[in-house]
């Protein structure tokens, strides 16, 4: 047979047609060169081969035998078949009836058959033969065993060559096409394909993977010098590309290369079995694991493995895609050397990553596999079931229960939080009765915090999980956490507290209502303090509660209240029987006392503590102090109003210092508050004497307050001419602290008396107002009739002496000009001991800033 092969040259000789008959007829005979003779349709004869074609034209139609003395009758046979079955225009049927003969008859025979096609011109056939030569093996096969122009019309004609020439559009491509057909026809190596750049990803290699061009792929993979783990711009090997654009069929072609590295990856050291795995395509898996080397358990830069990837995909989600996500995790698990209990640098295993996907089907597949560590630890020390109740996923978390090697219920994480705490905190329901339903579990674990299961899901306010956890067999309910708050004291912490959670709480048996925490705060306490009635209302309903309780701070519930202004809780508290209105501080205030002495606290809260059973409105504090004397402090005349209206209230109450209230409101010069208590019947007493023996119109007129003056000054009962210790009378301060307006209210009354009044070293309010520069004063006291300007004092001094020593001007032209020319006192040898006179001693009296708040 192979003998025929090569005899045709490039010029083909005539044919012979023996004519039998006249007429057109249907069959036409063809007859070999070693005498052979087959019939063939004529109509499809010269449409296959424009040889024979050319033979009946110039045999005028006539029908007849045409011998073919260059053709073996076995190629014949062939031709023949391929005429009669084959339509001219079937090309996919044609390239099959070409690769049926090739895998019958061999090589050998397809290129005996590819000269006779060439020599009869059977385009079809020589096209069909072509594309059946897609590796460079193919070309380098047949290369000695045809006729050049054969091997050039195959090599034109092949799949790969075809898909490269409709390609190539620039120059420098079209040069490389050129190149391969070359090294196609003339043999040799191909490793100028590898530096050739076909764009700019790459060489013509990474093109055809990119792009999934199988005939291209399939040509160049083979090729001498070929390298086929060469990366393009981006670092990526032509196996990973072609994996990551789901080219299966280009998967399967680079895989049979011999010198494919299977586990070449990325820069991120992603590999092309991770990168099938993120793709969740369960084709390209199973390819990549048949091939021979392939490290199953290789990770990224993160030692993420296939085995993560697949656990984890999304594609889970959905219903579709699921059966491939299943088939991917199964074929991972039964690959050989498998770990399936690998971690990533997190230290988390593919059931870790699954179950936190809330993966039913892939943590069923996972825990199905032997040796899977269903208590692995990642670096937070979380085990799968620590992520199963946190996701709140019920199904996997009674999978992980219910698998063979015993799972540790109570496992503790990096926080010392057990699965129990995590479902509680989330307020998974269905999982926390799962966990209970486990008779292992530790109901009252302890977290870093020291907070139980049923402290957390009374934080997040879960009642549903609330209700289990206090059914639940051996739950301690007043158990306490690093503060020494029990679950109730939590329940009332909230900004918004869950009323249905502090219900649960208050009525379950055996609850401690009076539970301290750290600061002895007990949930009272906390419910005063933030205002929460509901809850207090709860609490106070409780048969053990103790209203009375005191804090670290010595503070009952009730003052709690007070100082956080909760009107509707104090009016609430103070209905209780049993409480006590009057507690006192520390320093024995009381509430009443914290209430009137500030004036941003509502006052409709003394409203409330003055209407309360048991009240003592006059409570002192530990400075003698009664609240009416911390409202009149301050001036807060609506907690005036509301004590002077109570039962019982002392209007003229002394502190440790026998000062009155009015005594402080003429201090702060409280206008409206001094003209409340002056207007309480029975009346206040307006000339009260402190301790110093100062009356409320001294402290007035000392600190300058008029208002109060002439209220006091109006009233009928009061003594202008009191004096205090010093024997100073309230002109005295006048002059001393400058207050004209004052004195002139004062001199209004009794001048002469006042005027001529002397303290304890004999000084006038005229020595006074001249030894300290007041020339207002000194100008209103010197208008009096009866006034006495050569007044002297116990050291013989007059208010001129005083005037000039200090060198007031002013006032020493004043005095001069009152006394008429009369010749001055001389200082002359004295000025000694005139100076070791103080008249600034004491002339100052108390004012608000004295009374501590």
């Amino acid at each position: 047979m192979g003998g025929w092969c090569l005899r045709f040259g490039a010029v083909w000789p005539s044919l012979v047609v023996i004519a039998v008959g006249v007429g057109v007829v249907d069959a036409l005979g063809l007859r070999s060169g070693d005498n052979v003779t087959r019939i063939v349709n004529a109509s499809a004869a010269v449409e296959h081969s424009q040889v024979l074609l050319k033979a009946l034209i110039d045999a005028d139609g006539d029908g007849g035998t045409i011998t073919l003395p260059n053709v073996a009758s076995s190629e014949l046979e062939q031709i023949v078949e391929f005429m009669n079955t084959v339509p001219h225009h079937e090309v996919r049927l044609a390239q099959q009836w070409a690769q049926d003969q090739l895998d019958a008859s061999g090589l050998d025979a397809q290129c005996c058959l590819l000269t006779t096609a060439t020599y009869l011109d059977m385009h079809p056939l020589m096209t069909a033969i072509a594309s059946t030569k897609r590796t460079w093996r193919d070309f380098s096969a047949i290369r000695d065993k045809v006729h050049h122009d054969a091997l050039s019309f195959v090599v034109d004609e092949a799949p790969g060559m075809v898909r490269l020439s409709q390609v190539a559009a620039s120059d420098a491509q079209k040069d490389i096409v050129k190149r391969i057909r070359d090294l196609l026809m003339a043999g040799g190596n191909a490793t100028i394909v590898n530096s050739l750049r076909w764009n700019v990803l790459g060489n013509v290699l990474h093109w055809a993977i990119r792009h999934g061009n199988e005939s291209v792929v399939e040509l160049l993979a083979t090729a001498p010098g070929i390298d086929i783990n060469a990366q393009d711009r981006f670092q990526k090997p032509p196996l990973f590309v072609a994996v990551s654009q789901g080219h299966v069929r280009v998967v399967e072609l680079l895989l049979r290369c011999p010198d494919v590295d299977v586990n070449a990856g990325n820069l991120f050291m992603e590999t092309p079995l991770l990168r099938a795995a993120s793709l969740g395509n369960p084709d390209l898996i199973e390819l990549l694991l048949k091939a021979p080397g392939i490290d199953v358990n290789a990770g990224d830069m993160q030692q993420v493995t296939p085995l993560h990837v697949v656990a984890s995909s999304p594609r889970f989600d959905d219903p579709e895609q699921q059966p491939k996500l299943q088939r991917c995790l199964e074929m991972l698990l039964s690959a050989n050397e498998i770990d399936v209990n690998g971690r990533d640098l997190d230290n988390m295993t593919a059931l870790h990553w699954t179950v936190a996907s809330e993966h039913a089907v892939g943590a069923a597949l996972l825990l199905a596999a032997p040796d899977v560590d269903v208590n692995a630890h990642d670096w937070r020390l979380q085990t799968p079931l620590h992520l199963a109740a946190m996701k709140g996923h019920v199904g996997i978390v009674q999978a992980l229960l219910s698998h063979p090697s015993a799972v540790d219920v109570n496992a503790r994480d990096e926080t010392r939080k057990t699965p129990l705490h995590l479902a509680a905190t989330n307020g998974h329901t269905d999982v926390v009765r799962a966990l209970l339903q486990n008779a292992g579990v530790e109901v009252n674990a302890r977290d870093q915090k020291r907070m139980t299961a049923l402290h957390r899901a009374v934080d997040q306010q879960h009642a549903d999980v609330v209700a289990l956890l206090l059914n639940a067999t051996g739950t301690d309910l007043n158990a306490k956490d690093a503060r020494q708050m029990t679950a109730l004291h939590m329940s009332l912490l909230e900004e918004e507290p869950d009323a249905g959670v502090v219900s649960l709480l208050v009525r379950a048996p055996g609850i401690d209502v009076n539970a301290a925490c750290c600061s002895s705060w007990t949930p009272l306490h906390l419910a005063a303090a933030l205002g929460d009635v509901a809850a207090a209302d709860l609490l106070l309903n409780h048969p053990a509660i103790n209203v009375n309780a005191r804090d670290g701070n010595r503070m009952t519930p009730l003052q709690r209240a007070v100082i956080r202004r909760n009107v509707g809780v104090v009016a609430l508290l103070c209905l209780v029987p049993s409480v006590d209105v009057n507690a006192a501080h520390d320093d024995l205030r009381t509430s009443l006392h914290w209430v009137t002495g500030n004036a941003e606290i509502d006052v409709s809260i003394a409203v409330v503590l003055t209407s309360a059973p048991g009240i003592n409105v006059n409570a002192r504090d530990v400075d003698g102090r009664t609240p009416l004397h911390w409202a009149a402090a301050i001036g807060h005349d609506d907690a005036v109003g509301v004590l002077l209206t109570a039962d019982g209230i002392d209007v003229n109450a002394r502190d440790n210092d026998r000062r009155t209230p009015l005594h402080w409101a003429a201090a702060g010069g409280y206008n409206a508050t001094a003209s409340l208590l002056l207007d309480h019947r029975p009346g206040v007493d307006v000339n009260a004497l402190d301790r110093d023996v100062v009356a409320p119109l001294h402290v007035a007129v000392s600190n300058g307050h008029t208002g109060v003056v002439e209220l006091l000054m109006n009233d009928p009962e009061v003594d202008v001419n009191v004096r205090d210790r010093f024997l100073r009378t309230s002109l005295h301060f006048a002059a001393a602290t400058g207050q004209a307006h004052a004195a002139a209210l004062l001199l209004s009354h009794t001048p002469s008396a006042l005027t001529s009044a002397r303290d304890v070293r004999h000084r006038t309010p005229l020595h006074v107002a001249a030894y300290f520069g007041h020339a207002g004063v000194v100008m209103l006291l010197l208008t009096t009739a009866d006034i006495a300007v050569d007044a002297r004092d116990a050291y013989q001094r007059t208010a001129l002496d005083y005037a000039t020593y200090r060198r007031h001007g002013a006032i020493v032209s004043l005095l001069k000009a009152r006394r008429l020319g009369r010749r001055p006192h001389r200082l002359d040898g004295v000025v000694g001991t005139f100076r070791s006179v103080n008249l600034g001693t004491d002339w100052g009296y108390y004012t608000r800033g004295d009374l501590s708040t």
